[in-house]
């Protein structure tokens, strides 16, 4: 990616979206019910997709937008690991040939002689010993195939990480991811509202009622109802403070839609740990915007949006918060007695990539025949009981990492760039907590972290490089 001019960057933002926009409708296609509503979308799509000015930002928007739509299969497939929480197959999706497009322009690039930024590949050191590590412990993993389903994931996101890590060069490449995520934020939640609503739509969504009784919680394209809780989580920060901060305009105007919309898809998940979570990000944001006098005039419309389209879901959200839940917490301390069990068992190299939740199964004694047998709800536990000890340092200290970069970016004199870092970092932190009671183990829990740590890190970059050459 390169500086281009403000007239420039909009066509390319425009094509880049309008053409992600083609390539999932020309998906949905395939598995539609209704193939009319998506041949609409592509023939409304195409005069943007042919105005486009630089195939590589296409690709890379429909590596984004994929994170919420999910479009691809499973090869390979194992139901059964599925219903305990495991990965269920080798994910191929759009995001895989997106990649292959990114990495052979990259590659040919280079060997052409064209400006084509360095690998930063020091950057994923973490992340190096990270899979490193879940690797050796597919050598122990009762169903090495399994193990290999996550090997896998994690070094397909790996390749997104360091391609979006090397090319965030400018204001302009920050700006186009950004405004990307909150396209695709903003396209995720009015489809979680659809269903909600009971709309008919030409993709396929996801519900869960087992918690609610007959109260329907929404997952949207993305998975389960917690999984889209964890996108809309990870993502309000941001969109919190592209509508408060000295964004640019067309931005700013993107970001007041998609916040009081995506709040109220949030609500809809009735995920509480995504509910804390956000709570965290919108948190640290507001604190920041304080301090920071970020706040403009019309912040009372901006929160009193979100909180009068929740009014019809209070009774319900009260009952979430203060209720029973037919023992959907209570089975959290059982699945954690027996990843320890397995972790003691296994205090080196772990049970196997991906293997917690067979093995947890295979574990439980008579004393769990009438427990909700799981991987267990806890992204560190699952870590070191699947991997050891090494892959859990490993991820600790990536997110340690990334907070750090997000911090030091969050310095910078381009507000833009300060407004973004403050964002993606209080989502962060409110991800770290909420891995405290969620798996953050399938494709988009594991594509947004590092896609959100890769464009810090990008940032963090560009923040010493301009420092060094001030100096």
């Amino acid at each position: 990616m390169t500086t281009t001019t403000s007239v420039g960057f909009a066509a390319e933002t425009t094509a880049a979206v309008g053409g992600a926009v083609v390539v999932g409708a020309a998906a949905v296609l395939v598995t539609s019910r209704s193939p009319a509503v998506a041949l609409v979308l592509v023939a409304a799509a195409i005069p943007a997709i042919l105005c486009a000015v630089d195939i590589r930002r296409l690709l890379l928007a429909i590596a984004i937008i994929d994170i919420p739509l999910q479009l691809g299969m499973l090869l390979s497939h194992k139901p059964d690991a599925e219903l305990v929480g495991a990965l269920g197959g080798f994910d191929i999706s759009l995001t895989t040939f997106a990649l292959v497009g990114l990495y052979g322009s990259w590659v040919v690039g280079a060997l052409m002689g064209a400006d084509v930024p360095r690998p930063r590949l020091a950057a994923a050191i973490p992340l190096y010993v990270y899979i490193a590590a879940t690797a050796v412990s597919v050598l122990g993993a009762a169903d090495k195939q399994l193990a290999a389903f996550e090997v896998v994931l994690l070094l397909q996101t790996l390749l997104l990480f360091v391609y979006v890590a090397s090319h965030i060069r400018s204001r302009e490449d920050v700006v186009f991811v950004v405004t990307v995520l909150l396209a695709g934020l903003l396209m995720e939640a009015l489809i979680v509202i659809a269903s909600w609503g009971g709309l008919p739509l030409p993709v396929r969504t996801r519900l869960d009622a087992s918690v609610l009784g007959t109260t329907p919680r929404f997952g949207g394209t993305v998975g389960s109802p917690n999984t889209a809780g964890t996108f809309f989580a990870g993502l309000l920060p941001l969109a919190a403070v592209m509508a408060l901060a000295p964004a640019p305009r067309r931005v700013r105007r993107l970001a007041m839609v998609t916040f009081p919309v995506a709040c109220f898809a949030l609500l809809l998940t009735f995920s509480r740990g995504a509910w804390i979570s956000a709570a965290i990000g919108l948190g640290v944001v507001a604190a920041v915007a304080v301090r920071r006098d970020w706040l403009p005039t019309s912040w009372p419309v901006l929160l009193g949006a979100p909180a009068a389209l929740a009014i019809p879901l209070l009774p319900t959200i009260f009952a979430r918060i203060v209720k029973g839940d037919q023992g959907s917490a209570a089975s959290r301390g059982p699945l954690v007695a027996l990843a320890r069990g397995l972790i003691a068992d296994h205090p080196v190299f772990g049970v196997g990539a991906n293997n917690v939740g067979p093995a947890m199964r295979d574990a439980a004694g008579p004393e769990f025949s009438t427990h909700w047998l799981y991987t267990v709800h806890n992204k560190y536990l699952l870590v070191l009981a699947g991997a050891g000890p090494a892959a859990l340092l490993a991820f600790l200290w990536f997110l340690a990492r990334t907070i750090r970069r997000g911090a030091a970016a969050a310095r910078s004199v381009d507000p833009v760039l300060a407004a973004t870092a403050v964002a993606l970092t209080a989502a962060v932190l409110g991800e770290v907590f909420h891995m405290t009671v969620e798996i953050f183990q399938s494709r988009p829990q594991v594509q947004l972290l590092w896609l959100i740590a890769a464009l810090l890190t990008g940032m963090h970059a560009m923040e010493r490089e301009d420092a060094e050459v001030a100096a």
